[in-house]
């Protein structure tokens, strides 16, 4: 770990901040802008590596284990011991690092007296990057594993761990396995997922809930103010998987300064300053924009009601109950314009949705006579039957301009096979009507006079969502189908957030759709790079390069395809007390499919200076369980 430590004789609170990303190379210009700070204004702040990530010993070997939650509360039983910390701690986290504040706060270590969790979730099966509604996502379940795989089989630094290093390289290479494989062998929600999850009900400490309406995890801020026996403050900006004060698109805020406000309150055992929710508001975002600044307003004391819209056999939503039936069959190319499910930069955003509305049933509002406040959680709720015993569906709200422009609002995903939840899923009977609700994502959007609300739904997401064994056709009964809008009825202007300022754009990705006429195979390539970075002059440099390839053909669910490639270099130049240092570690994973089974392929490779010092290539066959 790394310790600041402020000025004076007397014992103060402690922050921590435990995450695997490495705070000597990877978050060490991130930790030098929020760490220090915490040290010049009264807290002991520390940055910890966990077990088997950068400079310390051990494996890491999955997500959020209990082992990991046990050394975090073994540390900070550590620190209450110290002579320099009071005895009273916080966690503050991003992503991995507010999953596991979630998660140790609901054991109730007595020194933690509050958290900070940003864009993260308590829920590693639902609401993370492996399942949605039951359904695989395609495109972040391996992606993801296979950048976690590329991560964890990094080296330590020699400067900091000693002449051990290549000893404990070597064993975190051998030890090292996708995620994916422990992912895709427990395709439904059972006891496998419970570790790592944490019970919101059990949080006893006061939390600070951070989301962003460009971050997938922004659920969770809703989900803690409902369910958590605690104190919830919850914070929603414009902001992506970042901290708020270096997050695009901006606003961004100095959020060192929200987090002091609660944290003083919280360990003087007094109620936090900031209101239960304070949310951005969006207003007027053009299809696939990503500004810089976006436009809009913050908001507080908000009362949301519930509108119904209905939909009908002519295709529009109406607020009265409707009958009819209405089929879909959607290509399975439906789902191109979806856009990144953790958007990093400006090509990752999803464009105008009008190609996929026309490749789905839709359902379209009349146009607005007054503006219209969205924020919360959508919900549609449908009557289907199928012509296959497994199929999804994927429901996505958009606001429809004048000009016919459609902006993505949210969506989401139900497999029909866990309509009633994921626990014991059910196969379908061909032709058996079925109810299934499905949860969009939170929203905070205003609609503005003159545009309209549009429900499109389709039996395909690629590549969002892994597709069915085979082409569905789903017949809709709309009887007692309806979607549920979370509409303002009071919205009290807010305060924003202290110091208020602008960010520098998002790093770019390169993102190209290819459609091969005559094998009718249809890809989409994303690839992303982090150029050479040195973020301390003592430090190592790296740099990361990453592709991603999602491709199907048409009409053949079981060409469906997802290939990722990971490089990272790790390198220090020759200096007089150390000799020159190069690293490499590359992955190469494929997922694939045929009707009884996933298969997934795996290659870990790792270079000092031009020598290959490791291979393995793994391949491993997952029955598929209802998806």
């Amino acid at each position: 770990m790394r310790i600041w430590l402020p000025d004076g004789p007397e014992p103060v609170p402690a922050i921590l901040e435990a995450t695997p990303y490495r705070k000597d190379d990877f978050t060490r210009a991130r930790d030098r802008e929020r760490h220090p700070w915490f040290a010049e204004h009264g807290y002991a702040a520390v940055r910890l590596d966990l077990r088997g990530s950068g400079a310390s010993g051990g494996l890491l070997v999955d997500e959020y284990t209990d082992r990991e939650q046990r050394d975090v509360v073994n540390v900070i039983d550590w620190l209450c011991e110290q002579p320099w910390c009071d005895g009273h701690v916080a966690m503050i986290g991003l992503s991995w690092g507010g999953f596991l504040a979630l998660a140790v706060a609901a054991r109730r270590p007595p020194a933690l007296k509050a958290i900070v969790a940003v864009c993260s979730s308590g829920d590693r099966y639902g609401g993370d990057v492996k399942y949605m509604g039951g359904c695989l996502l395609a495109t972040q379940l391996v992606p993801w594993a296979s950048t976690v795989l590329t991560e964890t089989a990094r080296p330590p630094d020699p400067e900091v761990v000693g002449p051990g290093w290549r000893t404990q390289w070597l064993e975190r290479l051998e030890h090292a396995r996708s995620f994916a494989e422990s992912w895709l062998a427990h395709q439904r929600r059972d006891g496998y997922w419970a570790e790592g999850s944490a019970d919101y009900s059990r949080i006893r400490c006061p939390i600070l809930a951070v989301g962003g309406w460009a971050d997938p995890y922004r659920d969770t801020v809703f989900d803690l103010l409902e369910q958590a026996n605690a104190d919830v403050r919850g914070l929603i900006g414009p902001w992506g998987h970042d901290y708020p004060d270096s997050s695009t698109p901006g606003p961004a805020i100095d959020f060192r300064r929200e987090c002091a406000a609660f944290l003083d309150a919280a360990f003087a055992g007094a109620p936090p300053p900031q209101p239960p929710l304070r949310a951005w508001i969006d207003h007027g975002l053009a299809p696939g924009e990503q500004p810089v600044e976006r436009t809009g307003r913050w908001a507080v004391g908000a009362s949301t009601g519930e509108t119904r819209l209905f939909p009908t056999e002519d295709g529009l939503l109406v607020s009265e109950p409707a009958a009819g039936e209405r089929t879909v069959a959607s290509p399975l190319r439906t789902g191109a314009d979806a856009g990144a499910w953790l958007p990093w930069g400006p090509g990752d955003f999803a464009p105008d949705q009008r190609r996929d509305d026309g490749l789905s049933l839709t359902f379209t509002s009349r146009p607005l006579a007054v503006p219209v406040v969205l924020l919360g959680r959508p919900r549609v709720r449908l009557t289907v039957h199928a012509d296959a015993p497994r199929a999804l569906l994927a429901a996505r709200l958009t606001d429809v301009a004048p000009d016919g422009t459609s902006t993505l609002l949210t969506r989401g995903l139900v497999n029909l096979c866990h309509r009633d939840g994921s626990e014991h899923p059910q196969p379908l009977v061909p032709g058996e009507p079925v109810t299934a609700e499905i949860r969009l994502g939170a929203v905070g959007y205003e609609l503005e006079t003159g545009h309209s609300v549009r429900l499109g739904i389709s039996p395909a997401y690629w590549s969002w969502a892994w597709p069915s064994p085979t082409v569905v056709t789903l017949h809709a009964e709309l009887a007692g189908c309806y979607v549920t809008l979370p509409v303002c009825e009071s919205l009290g202007p807010a305060d924003p957030p202290p110091d208020e300022h602008s960010v520098e754009p998002g790093e770019p990705v390169e993102r190209r759709l290819q459609h091969d006429v005559a094998t009718r195979r249809q890809t989409v390539e994303v690839k992303r790079t982090r150029d050479r970075q040195q973020p301390a002059p003592d430090g190592p440099e790296f740099e990361v390069e990453e592709l991603d390839r999602f491709s199907i053909v048409e009409g053949d669910p079981l060409s469906a395809e997802v290939v990722c490639t990971r490089t990272i270099k790790l390198e220090r130049s020759r200096r007089a007390t150390s000799p020159e240092w190069r690293t490499r570690v590359g992955v190469h994973s494929r997922l694939s499919c045929d009707a009884a089974d996933f298969v997934l392929e795996t290659t870990l490779e790792a270079f000092e200076a031009d020598e290959r010092v490791f291979r393995s290539d793994r391949r491993t066959t997952f029955p598929r369980d209802h998806v």
